[in-house]
This record gives C-alpha cells, structure tokens and sequence, in this order.
C-alpha cells in the first residue's frame, strides 16, 4: 500500500513539475483607444514621478476627431504648463455639462494620466490625478489655442 502512495505522489510531482506557469495576457493600447478602469477604482501606491513612463517622443496624434491634436497618453506623468496664467479645473466627470469642479491645478503641477481620452464639445478630457495633493477628476488637454497639460519634462 506505501508503495502505491509513493508511485501515485512520484507521478503527481513528476505531472505538476512540467507544467508551465501562465502568464497574463496584456493588450496593447493604441492612439485613440480609450481605457476603462473598474467603476471602484481606489489608488494603492504613491506616485513617484522619477519612475513613471515619461513621454520622450512628443509626437502630435489625433485622439480626437475634430479637437487639437494630442500630445498626452494615458499613463504618462504630464504637467500643467507653466508659462500660462491660470489655474486649470478638475471635474468629477468629462464634459462640462452636468459635472462638478472638485479641483484646481496649478501651473506647473504635475499629474499622472490615468484614463483617456474622452472626446467632448471637440476637446481631449483626460482623467488625471495630482502628484502634489491627490486630486482627481477629468481635465481637458487644452484648446485650439494653447495646450495647458503638457507632458512632464
């Protein structure tokens, strides 16, 4: 009877050591993809700029049909232009009609890209959370005259 066990034990050791272990499948977005997260979305980590994906290649795309071209894409540390004078709103959802502001952005502070883009009233909205302070919400990109959330040098 032991060595039935032995036998049966050898077998199933041998069967699970040649087994590969899965990997996960991970797709790939591209240029005007838009993200979704989970409805729930709560944040684990702090964001460390010096170890996000910065954008080396500024490389203008059309995310939007009809809006200014884009600079941004989802998951990258981008900034508030600096060299505007104004402070830049956070809304509770994209869009201006039927959204809430739940924060202001400062020039010259930095967020990371986490959803996006949505395309309305012909402009880019990004869903952002701020580096400095943990806002977030949807911010328009910029208009057909200046862009005010650049990529993060």
């Amino acid at each position: 009877m032991a060595i039935l066990v032995l036998l049966i034990a050898a077998g199933f050791i041998a069967a699970c050591g040649n087994r590969q272990a899965q990997q996960p499948s991970y797709g790939t977005a591209e240029p005007g993809d838009v993200i979704k997260l989970p409805p729930v979305w709560t944040p684990t980590s702090v964001i460390n700029p010096e170890e996000s994906p910065v954008v080396t290649d500024l490389e203008l795309w059309d995310a939007c049909p009809g809006a200014p071209l884009s600079q941004i894409r989802a998951g990258i540390i981008a900034m508030v232009a600096s060299d505007i004078d104004l402070t830049v709103q956070v809304r509770d959802i994209a869009g201006w009609q039927g959204s809430q502001v739940v924060g202001m952005l400062q020039p010259g502070e930095m967020v990371q890209i986490i959803e996006g883009p949505v395309c309305w009233d012909q402009l880019v909205w990004w869903r952002v959370r701020s580096v400095l302070n943990d806002t977030s919400g949807w911010t328009v990109e910029g208009n057909e005259f200046s862009n005010w959330l650049i990529p993060a040098p």
